[in-house]
């Protein structure tokens, strides 16, 4: 029994590095190998890169514990606001993840088939990120992807790994009063699942 549950964990890690940008960078520019530069690369309309076979199966983690019960981020005035998942789903996303922006582009593109959506967190800056250079590069990244109606708050420094442990994007939120994470590129089918669904 342990041997098959330990086969079932490798692949799930599998799945998360094939479907889903590595965090091991603060960045991401390599995320194989860790990020090695202290800045933030460029936006880059990364859509046609680490192109995988998107995941269709709707196979959320349950999360024990209330960590996703008060997210702390800032909104675009830096205002500091505390996000529940009870409340509304939360996207962790970061702008130079090719995944994240296919993510993002499909739930664009398919928000009128969904009852609601999630807050967008933009994360993944370099340490020592601004609240201002955070919001001009997810500005970049809103106008070279061409997304509309997203409510979008920054995670700044670190602290976005102890809500993405996984990779990206991780989507938390609450259904039947239990914290699920779905991690990594899915279809619009998983997607339209989890919010028409949930809230």
């Amino acid at each position: 029994m342990a041997r098959w549950a330990r086969i079932a964990g490798i692949i799930a890690l599998l799945v998360t590095f094939i479907t889903g940008c590595s965090i091991l960078g603060s960045n991401g520019v390599e995320p194989a190998k860790g990020n090695q530069s202290q800045e933030n690369p460029p936006f880059t309309l990364l859509l046609n890169r680490e192109i995988t076979t998107v995941d269709s199966h709707y196979d959320p983690q349950i999360v024990q514990g209330d960590l996703y019960h008060h997210i702390s981020v800032y909104a675009a005035n830096g205002r500091q606001v505390a996000l529940d998942v009870a409340k509304q789903a939360v996207l962790f996303s970061a702008y130079w993840c090719p995944h994240c922006q296919r993510t993002l582009v499909l739930l664009d593109e398919h928000q009128l088939s969904m009852k609601t959506l999630p807050v967008i967190v933009s994360t993944g800056f370099a340490p020592g990120t601004s609240l201002q250079t955070a919001k001009r590069l997810t500005a970049e990244e809103k106008r070279g992807l061409h997304l509309s109606g997203m409510t979008v708050y920054y995670l700044l420094g670190s602290g976005f790994r102890q809500f993405v442990s996984e990779g990206f994007p991780t989507l938390a939120y609450e259904s039947k009063g239990r914290v699920n994470l779905l991690v990594g590129e899915h279809t619009l089918q998983v997607w339209q699942h989890v919010f028409s669904n949930n809230y």
